[in-house]
């Protein structure tokens, strides 16, 4: 249970546009989105919702709803959404489609299903402020029947998929697993979170890694609250305890903007954890102040800014990815 006094942080704006958008429907893939309008009766929606196979969610969801975004984006959707689906679709679209999914794919939707056995359970000090009066939101809406009879819907669809998963990789345990060496002590590599640096994946060789950090300095130039000469920077990706890189939030790029970045290279080579890049990269407004760090920005961004900063990273992710190609073709 979350109370008022757990989030005192979370800003008045976010407070009064999350209260007045109180918790949202969900559509999946042909369901008509339902008109939006100011002083809702929210527990009319949760009524309408379990009636007619809405699911819900006390965030705005940033992607489509539909089979493909929902095994892309499973991270967010298991996290964030309260599932109510007809059981026809999981039926005849779901179901099927997990089965054709490679053996590592399951064992990570096996995982987010333990981790999550109902939604918005995860850690509030671990949540951005949308996600911390989220959590409030559930808390005070647990007052109305018809969002705790979806909150049971949604426990038994994620025990079902859950239950198939976990049948599956049963199936297949019979088959021999791929052999995998040892890594060498010498070469054991720290956990994420571990780093003093941003390190960048071993599978880049050296000069490729320098390579890579000259794209990104190219990119983060114009961004740079001082100047900062190549070398510097080129420490904060390969050295223990390297000066971190300090760069500034204006009219081109914004907390966001640099959020979408380190997303791309995470999932692209950048081989740390959020914590480390929050300690590693400082954002600065015009008048100086240090912005919150990374973890505790709202992770919705509008399509159009998403856009602009994965164009922006887009060279320095095609150069990784071409050298990474390069590397499994031997």
């Amino acid at each position: 249970m979350t109370h008022l006094d757990d989030v005192k942080d979370v800003p008045f704006y976010v407070r009064m546009k999350e209260t007045n958008a109180f918790i949202r429907d969900v559509p999946y893939d042909d369901q008509k989105k339902q008109t939006f309008t100011i002083g809702r009766d929210f527990e009319k929606l949760a009524k309408f919702a379990l009636h007619n196979h809405y699911c819900l969610s006390f965030l705005k969801c940033p992607y489509k709803f539909h089979l493909e975004t929902f095994l892309l984006h499973f991270h967010w959707f298991n996290r964030y959404l309260y599932f109510n689906l007809q059981d026809s679709i999981w039926i005849i679209q779901i179901l099927p489609a997990v089965e054709k999914l490679q053996t590592y794919q399951l064992r990570f939707l096996e995982q987010e299903l333990k981790e999550f056995p109902h939604a918005y359970q995860y850690d509030l000090k671990s949540a951005d402020y949308y996600q911390q009066w989220a959590l409030l939101k559930k808390t005070n809406f647990l007052k109305c029947d018809d969002f705790r009879k979806i909150m049971e819907i949604d426990g038994a669809q994620r025990a079902r998929m859950l239950s198939q998963v976990q049948g599956l990789l049963s199936d297949r345990g019979t088959m021999p697993e791929p052999i995998i060496p040892e890594p060498k002590p010498a070469k054991r590599q720290r956990e994420a979170s571990q780093y003093t640096y941003l390190k960048l994946s071993d599978e880049l060789t050296a000069s490729q890694q320098n390579e890579v950090i000259g794209g990104l300095y190219e990119l983060f130039t114009p961004h740079f609250r001082d100047a900062k000469e190549f070398e510097d920077f080129r420490k904060a990706f390969r050295e223990d305890g390297a000066p971190g890189i300090e760069l500034l939030r204006n009219e081109l790029a914004d907390l966001q903007y640099y959020w979408v970045i380190f997303r791309e290279l995470k999932q692209n080579g950048l081989a740390v954890s959020w914590e480390v890049i929050d300690r590693m990269v400082h954002i600065y407004d015009s008048a100086g102040k240090k912005l919150a760090g990374f973890s505790r920005i709202n992770t919705s961004i509008e399509r159009q800014k998403e856009r602009k900063a994965r164009r922006a990273v887009e060279p320095v992710i095609n150069l990784i990815d071409s050298y990474l190609a390069k590397r499994k073709g031997k």
